[in-house]
């Protein structure tokens, strides 16, 4: 029996030190200290401040030309915002949001998140290739965004330390056919709900553009100066 518990402790510590330590990362950076220290990291990565916002880096990113804009709260980096320099048609914004999730999707440390659906797939999450974006924004004023969790390592991994300590198991299916323990899917959700991604279609003057943001939720506000 003590040694059962010593295991469990030594697993809920881990958890504890992951929770704490393996934060959001950008490009691999952590999305944590200084606003001056991640700036300094991502010129050292080939951003360079932009000649028509001093608030932004200019760069390369995922095969667009992007600014980067690094937001701290109480002095802590609590969001990356990466946004494109250039826009697109309706069209052509919902291919590159479906590839999007698509890529997400293939990450193995990354999960979609959905408060209604447990293990959002490809089709909970994509626009249908019919549907006018166009249309649908400015008429319904519907909002596309597609949340994820970004995990410190691979979700299999993470699932198999995590699932020893589940006594009640209720196995569910990914999007793959792979079967998953539902207690331990749930509990990753929960220790790493801080590490958010996202991204979303805005349109400006006719264009639309894909931001996406990379949170560390555990800086930003939470109602400490309420």
């Amino acid at each position: 029996m003590k040694l059962i518990l010593s295991i469990i402790t030594s697993l809920l510590l881990s958890f504890g030190v992951y929770a704490q330590s393996d934060v959001t990362k950008f490009l691999g950076i952590p999305v944590d200290g200084s606003k001056k220290e991640m700036v300094k990291a991502l010129k050292k990565k080939g951003f360079k401040t932009s000649n028509t916002d001093k608030e932004a880096l200019q760069g390369e990113f995922n095969g667009s030309t992007v600014n980067v804009f690094v937001l701290e709260t109480s002095g802590q980096v609590s969001r990356i915002a990466v946004l494109p320099i250039y826009g697109s048609s309706a069209t052509d914004t919902k291919i590159a949001f479906n590839n999007l999730c698509s890529q997400f999707l293939s990450k193995d440390n990354y999960v979609a998140r959905d408060n209604d659906i447990i293990i959002p797939t490809y089709n909970d999450i994509s626009i249908p290739s019919d549907e006018d974006i166009s249309y649908e924004m400015r008429v319904n004023g519907k909002r596309y965004e597609a949340p994820f969790i970004q995990l410190p390592a691979p979700r299999d991994s993470i699932l198999m330390e995590i699932e020893p300590l589940k006594y009640v198991s209720i196995t569910v299916s990914d999007e793959s056919g792979n079967e998953i323990d539902l207690h331990s899917y749930l509990e990753l959700l929960t220790k790493y709900s801080n590490n958010s991604v996202w991204f979303k279609i805005e349109e400006q003057y006719g264009k639309f553009y894909i931001a996406l943001f990379y949170d560390n939720n555990n800086n930003r506000a939470n109602g400490e100066d309420l």
